[in-house]
This record gives C-alpha cells, sequence and structure tokens, in this order.
C-alpha cells in the first residue's frame, strides 16, 4: 500500500508536468497535447491482454521491478533533458510511449498483488483500500506540484517523480508474497487470452464492467487533455490546471471509500 501510494502520487506530479512541458514546447497546441495522451496510453491499448497474461504466467514482483527501473530510467532522462532544454515536443512524445509501455506492463501485476499480500477474507476490502489510494493521490499529487507547475520548475517535478519511484522499487522489493505458482497450461498466449475472455462471459458482472471501464477510458477523461488550454485561454489562470485535476479525483475518492463499506454481493 505504502509502495502504491509513494508510486502514485509521483506519477501525478509527472503527469501534470507532461501536460504543462507540452503546452509550453508547442504554445498550448490542442493536438500536441492531443498526441502526448495518445503516445502516452497507446501501449496500454494494445499490450493491455499480453500484460495480463504475462502477470499470470511470471513472477509479478519481478515485472514490477523491472517496470519501475524502467520509469526511474525514463524520468531521471526527463528531468536531466527538460532543466538542459534539450527537450523537444517529439522527444517528449518517444520518452511517454517507452513511459506508457512500462505503465501497460506494471498495471495488472500491480493491482493483481494484492492477491497476494493479504488473505482472501480481506482481498475486497483491500482492493477498496488500492482504489481509494489511486484516488487520493489524484488529489495528493497535481497539489504538492501545483507550485512547481505554476512556476515552470517541471525539471523538479520529474526529479520528484524519479525519487518516488525509486523508493517506491524499494519498497515492493521488501515485501513477502504469498508463494504463486501459475497455471501450466499448453495453448500458449493467444489461447490464455481466449480464456481470460471466456472466463469474463460466463461471470455475469464481468462483461457489463469491462464495457464500462472501457468506454469511460475511451471517453471519460479526453476532457483532461485540454485542461491546460482552459485553465490559461478560458480561465484566464494557467495556475489553476493543477487544482482543476486534484479535483477531478476528489469524487471518485468517496465513491471508492463508500464502495468499501458495501456488503452486497454481485453475484458470481
Amino acid at each position: 500500500f505504502a509502495a502504491f501510494v509513494v508510486n502514485q502520487t509521483g506519477f501525478w506530479i509527472s503527469h501534470i508536468s507532461l501536460q504543462k512541458l507540452m503546452a509550453d514546447l508547442s504554445g498550448n497546441d490542442p493536438q500536441m497535447l492531443g498526441l502526448l495522451f495518445f503516445f502516452l496510453f497507446l501501449p496500454a491499448f494494445f499490450l493491455a491482454p499480453v500484460a495480463g497474461v504475462a502477470a499470470d504466467r511470471f513472477d509479478r514482483k519481478r515485472i514490477l521491478l523491472t517496470c519501475y527501473a524502467v520509469v526511474i530510467a525514463l524520468a531521471g532522462l526527463l528531468a536531466w533533458t527538460t532543466a538542459t532544454d534539450v527537450i523537444t515536443p517529439p522527444m517528449l512524445m518517444a520518452l511517454s510511449l517507452l513511459m506508457g509501455t512500462a505503465y501497460a506492463f506494471s498495471g495488472p501485476p500491480n493491482f493483481a498483488i494484492a492477491a497476494n499480500s493479504v488473505p482472501d477474507d480481506d482481498l475486497p476490502s483491500a482492493v477498496s483500500l488500492q482504489s481509494a489510494a489511486n484516488n487520493l493521490t489524484r488529489v495528493a499529487g497535481p497539489l504538492l506540484a501545483v507550485n512547481l507547475v505554476a512556476t515552470g520548475r517541471l525539471a523538479t517535478c520529474f526529479g520528484i517523480y524519479t525519487v518516488h519511484a525509486a523508493t517506491a522499487a524499494l519498497l515492493i522489493a521488501a515485501i513477502r508474497l504469498t508463494p504463486f505458482t501459475p497455471e501450466i497450461e499448453d495453448f500458449g498466449m493467444l489461447g490464455r487470452m481466449k480464456s481470460g475472455l471466456r472466463h469474463a462471459r460466463e461471470r455475469r458482472p464481468a462483461v457489463p464492467a469491462l464495457v464500462t471501464v472501457a468506454v469511460l477510458t475511451l471517453f471519460g477523461v479526453s476532457h483532461m487533455t485540454i485542461v491546460p488550454i482552459y485553465a490559461d485561454e478560458v480561465l484566464g489562470r494557467p495556475d489553476l490546471f493543477a487544482y482543476i485535476v486534484a479535483s477531478t479525483g476528489v469524487g471518485a475518492l468517496v465513491g471508492a471509500l463508500v464502495s468499501g463499506y458495501r456488503t452486497a454481493s454481485l453475484g458470481t
């Protein structure tokens, strides 16, 4: 939990810094901001099924530590290129693509690792707590970075993320997990992906839940692309950008906490 909170807080600090950096480099060009999001999240769209299979077949802790190592290197490179004014929009998009690839492979084991950390009876509470932490950091990260972003100290923000990711990696390395033995099957990665889809179809709440997440992911966060432009050109207050981002996490945080207290079963 501590590793998750530390890493996600750093992620949100870097996330709004990426937006602000692209806005500065491109003169608040909406197309360039859209491309930044496109390259950052494109790997998750294509690699999420592969990453899920990898989390089921290989050591989840090792996958996480590898992804953290990649993120640490990329965040450090972002800090250096930003501080030296070497960074350019194409370079920023390339680094975002690589960082998004690391995020894509760290996502499934990051959440699945909860199953190896707590007893089965406590798993619903652990998942809810992790969700609450995710939304709490959506508030805390931007608020912690608001002064740095407003004053243009973006290299410092990326440096902070480097330290956060390194701290989270050390915490993950110290975790003692319940031994996880992957199922040995002969139908390969594509077969396992088909098995996962079949598993979802056989459990009634799974498909509507997956469709809901997919729709919200595709259409529900698109507004975040133009928040820096909205703060600057509509509100006339570029410094409000980080506060707007933080406010989007408040309702989600409350929802996650409330859902943790619900005991009604959705069925199997």
